[in-house]
Formats: structure tokens, C-alpha cells, sequence
């Protein structure tokens, strides 16, 4: 009697375990596994994931329900590594990333808080892409730039005397109007600008900072001291503002024109140095 119970218990074991395998391989076979891969010259540091599923009840009205929030990915070596996620194949998902990716996020938060000097990126794309039907095996998110990033140099255009005088090569400047802290929406990719912060400055000639801009020409407070060549001589301040619209995802290339008692301020766009890309295979 033990030995026909012992064989029932191996074969109902045997049997579990077959039913267990075939769950796994059907669960495998309705759901795909979320990846985010980039590529090796990409200069992503990390990045955080945000994924929505997109239901149409009640009333027929898209809703999203989140699957999961602030996923981190990290590059190391040219590849975005991270825990695995599988999506539905007979669902729509919304997936937004931005980076670089912030620590302490809630998984249900709408925004994201960054400091001045940080160079924030966004993506947003859907599963399954619209009009290319349910077996998508990649879908490449397309970062975008939402900050500005802008690039002082100074160039003399004093009176001869001043020239002399004043050591425009030892010259410094300080630029102000800027916010210390700005929030990211992950839903719209829109910065939420904080107020103006005068302890934040830009200073560094020929070094590109990024910051969060208004949307519209606001005005920037512009400080220029020129040493003296005569130790006993004080230092030339020439104070001036001017007012620019830098856009959102644009580099600039600004020529701070220092006459003798006015500044001028004009600027130039540049590309921006890489072009952001990650592929998410499915």
C-alpha cells in the first residue's frame, strides 16, 4: 500500500511539474520581457522608466492604470542593465523614460525634481505602436532635451586707455536669473521652473551649462571686473542685463561684447553635442 501511494505522489509530483512548465512556457509565449538597451557611445549615465497600461473602461475612455514607476536602468559598459519586466502582448502600454534617473521617486509620481546644471532628457512611445499591429519586437525611444544649455566668452571692445589699463585676459563675469531647482512631468515631458535664485550664477567662460529656461525672453543680470594692471588701481565693473529667449533643447554659443562702460550679449546656436537614443526591445 506505502509503494502505490509513494508512485501516486512521484506521479501527481511529475505531473505538477509538467503543468508547471507548460504555465511558464504559455506565460511566456502571451508576454514579452521589457529591455532597455543603448548603444556603446551613448552618454546616458542611468535612466528611469515609467510604464502605463491604457484601458478604455469605463465609458470608453482611455485611462492609465501604472504597471510600474521609476525603473532604473544603468549604464555600464554601453548597456543598459536593470530587472526584468514583462508586458502583456494583448494590452497597450504607455512608456515614458527620462534620465538621468533620481533615487526616491515615488513609483506613482508625476514629477521629478533637478538642480540647475543638469541635463535632462525625455522620451515618450507606446506598445504596441500604433498601426503596426500586436507583435512588436522593438520599440526605439527617442530622447529629447528640455533643458537649455548655453556657453559664455568674453571679447574687448574698450576704449585704447582701458585697454591699457585693465587686464581684459584676467577678466570675470558673473550671470544671474537663473532657478537653483526645476521639476520634470514625466506624462507631458514639461520642466516646471522653480523661482529665480540669485545665489545661482553661471561663471565659467567657455564651459556649457545646462539649465531650465523660461518660455519666453527673460532677463539675465551680467556683471563683468576687469583687474588693473596697477595693483594700487581698483578693478574695472562694468554692470548690465539683457534679455534672451533660449529654447528648450537648443545649445547656444553666447559673445558677451564688453565696451567701455556697456556690455553686449549676442548668441549663436550650436548642435547639440550627441544625438540621445535608446532602443527598448520586446
Amino acid at each position: 500500500m506505502r509503494l502505490i501511494k509513494y508512485f501516486c505522489l512521484l506521479f501527481a509530483t511529475i505531473l505538477f511539474c509538467s503543468c508547471t512548465k507548460d504555465f511558464d512556457r504559455l506565460l511566456s509565449f502571451n508576454k514579452v520581457e521589457f529591455v532597455v538597451g543603448t548603444s556603446i557611445d551613448s552618454d546616458i549615465p542611468s535612466t528611469g522608466v515609467f510604464v502605463n497600461e491604457i484601458v478604455s473602461e469605463p465609458l470608453n475612455v482611455p485611462l492609465e492604470v501604472p504597471v510600474v514607476g521609476n525603473m532604473p536602468f544603468f549604464n555600464k559598459d554601453g548597456l543598459m542593465t536593470g530587472d526584468k519586466l514583462y508586458l502583456d502582448k494583448k494590452k497597450r502600454y504607455n512608456i515614458r523614460a527620462y534620465a538621468p534617473f533620481v533615487e526616491g521617486i515615488n513609483a506613482r509620481s508625476l514629477t521629478i525634481p533637478f538642480e540647475h546644471g543638469t541635463d535632462v532628457i525625455w522620451a515618450n512611445t507606446q506598445y504596441p505602436l500604433e498601426n503596426q499591429g500586436g507583435v512588436i519586437n522593438r520599440i526605439q525611444l527617442e530622447y529629447l532635451h528640455l533643458t537649455s544649455k548655453a556657453g559664455f566668452i568674453l571679447a574687448d571692445d574698450r576704449d585704447s586707455l582701458s585697454m591699457k589699463k585693465f587686464n581684459f585676459n584676467k577678466a570675470t563675469f558673473t550671470i544671474k536669473g537663473f532657478c537653483r531647482q526645476f521639476f520634470l512631468n514625466i506624462n507631458t515631458g514639461e520642466l516646471i521652473r522653480s523661482g529665480i535664485d540669485s545665489s545661482v550664477v553661471i561663471n565659467q567662460p567657455n564651459i556649457s551649462t545646462c539649465f531650465a529656461s523660461p518660455p519666453f525672453a527673460a532677463d539675465y543680470e551680467i556683471e563683468i571686473e576687469i583687474p588693473s594692471v596697477d595693483s594700487l588701481l581698483p578693478p574695472q565693473r562694468i554692470s548690465s542685463h539683457f534679455s534672451y529667449f533660449f529654447k528648450p533643447g537648443h545649445s547656444y554659443r553666447m559673445t558677451i561684447v564688453v565696451n567701455t562702460n556697456d556690455i553686449t550679449v549676442t548668441g549663436d546656436i550650436i548642435k547639440w553635442e550627441a544625438q540621445l537614443s535608446d532602443n527598448l526591445e520586446l
